[in-house]
């Protein structure tokens, strides 16, 4: 999947992206993807409503930055629908670990590339194996790592360190609170490949039950590490990019009001 094909309604010059780390489950609100997504304007919405709340600073700022209307047109900051990049996997040694795959990497390359950022560690590529680790994975066992209800032949290999420690220090939000989460994506993240990965992605999600008799709804669990491209033709760029980084913390998916799809944000850009 390219970089058009995964943001069909970003056109907007990428500046670089943003980074969501869930810490409660979070609700698609679209089947856009095979496993679902929340849809641009739904990222939109959050930000302007955590832009309205977060201080006084944020309240009075040109509202055409973010867009005014439910689905952001007219918005200087384009931002993509979201995209899961790394997700928390349970093993077969009690562990768990974060799934990432090669194509998710190639459009983070991609995004920081186009928006003339460092990029980040070139893409590993899976040959002869199901999946890549760190040589220091805590859930490696005999050259295989269990994962959900499947056993995976892992072959180690240095990329996938780097990404690691490339996610851990600029996708992760920068807080002396997520150390431990840090030193464990370090060690513990494997790279799938994109078929494993989409399936994975599915049976990782979770039912959040409503009421004895009510439907549930399917969410990624919390710990989930999620993308989005963020654009802009702004020539005010610099001004504006000051005033995103201010926003930390949204609640994004279709079960937001409920208390669901809080996030912590990190901005590259």
């Amino acid at each position: 999947m390219n970089m058009q094909e995964a943001f069909p309604n970003s056109d907007a010059p990428a500046k670089g992206a943003l980074f969501f780390l869930s810490e409660s489950p979070l609700c698609p609100d679209s089947q856009g993807l095979q496993h679902g997504t929340v849809r641009a304007a739904s990222v939109h919405a959050a930000l302007r409503q955590a832009m309205r709340s977060r201080s006084e600073s944020l309240v009075n700022v040109d509202p055409h930055i973010l867009g005014t209307a439910s689905h952001g047109e007219g918005a200087i900051v384009s931002l993509s629908e979201l995209l899961p990049v790394a997700l928390p996997l349970r093993t077969q040694r009690g562990l768990f670990c974060w799934g990432t795959s090669p194509g998710i990497l190639q459009l983070i390359h991609a995004v920081l590339s186009a928006a003339n950022l460092t990029a980040p560690p070139s893409v590993p590529q899976i040959e002869g194996s199901d999946l890549l680790c760190a040589p220091s994975s805590f859930c490696l066992d005999s050259g295989c790592i269990g994962l959900e209800e499947l056993r995976c032949n892992a072959k180690e290999d240095a990329l996938v360190v780097e990404w690691a420690d490339w996610l851990a220090r600029f996708a992760l939000p920068a807080s002396s609170a997520l150390e431990w989460w840090q030193a464990k994506l370090k060690r513990d993240l494997v790279v799938l490949s994109d078929d494993l990965f989409n399936s994975l992605t599915r049976r990782a999600q979770v039912k959040i039950w409503h009421g004895e008799k009510s439907t549930p709804s399917i969410a990624f669990p919390e710990n989930c590490l999620f993308m989005c491209k963020v654009g802009a033709n702004a020539a005010e760029w610099s001004s504006i990019s000051g005033i995103l980084q201010q926003v930390k913390l949204v609640r994004l998916g279709s079960d937001r009001a409920t208390g669901h799809g809080v996030c912590r944000t990190r901005w590259v850009i």
